[in-house]
């Protein structure tokens, strides 16, 4: 942990600005993989498989990439004007 510490202090402004950005994506991905696990786990009373789970977060986040895209098209003629 003191090693981690102290490799986190010698970071510029924008290498700490991106590893927080990385590490609430991965915080944000975990939260939502346990979240679906459950759901699924209480829908169907069996846990999914690592291969399975994995398929279905893959889907998940293509879905919300889509969603980012359609935003950022219908946002994009706007600023244009």
């Amino acid at each position: 942990m003191r090693a981690l510490k102290t490799k986190i202090k010698g970071l510029n402004k924008s290498q700490f600005k991106r590893l927080k950005e990385l590490t609430s994506h991965a915080k944000n991905l975990y939260n939502q993989t346990l979240w679906t696990l459950r759901e699924a786990y209480e829908a169907t009373g069996k846990y999914f498989s690592y291969p399975k789970m994995d398929k279905a977060m893959k889907q998940v986040q293509r879905k919300k990439f889509l969603r980012v895209l359609i935003h950022s098209q219908k946002l994009f003629p706007l600023k244009q004007s």
